[in-house]
């Protein structure tokens, strides 16, 4: 079970990523897709795997190899060991 609180950490943290970068820009959660805030290069599906894609990429654009704020992976991280102690604490309840 940890490991499926741990994905899904990661998977709220990345939503929580794009709600941080957009809301305040008044963007749209929805549209446009993922892409480079640099080039605009739209992201692959395998360019949006929490923390992972981040680390092959070594923290930049693969289109444009600009660097990528590694505030991406630290609320992804930070989401996932949250979400593993809520869980500890509180359990199913």
């Amino acid at each position: 079970i940890e490991l499926i609180l741990c994905v899904f950490g990661l998977v709220m943290g990345s939503f929580l990523n794009v709600v941080i970068y957009r809301l305040p820009r008044g963007g749209s959660l929805l549209l446009p897709p993922s892409h480079c805030p640099s080039c605009g290069y739209r992201l692959r599906a395998s360019d949006l795997i929490p923390v992972l894609s981040y680390s092959l990429l070594r923290g930049r654009c693969r289109s444009c190899k600009a660097a990528i704020s590694p505030r991406y992976p630290i609320v992804e991280l930070l989401t996932a060991v949250l979400t593993l102690g809520w869980w500890y604490k509180y359990g199913i309840s």
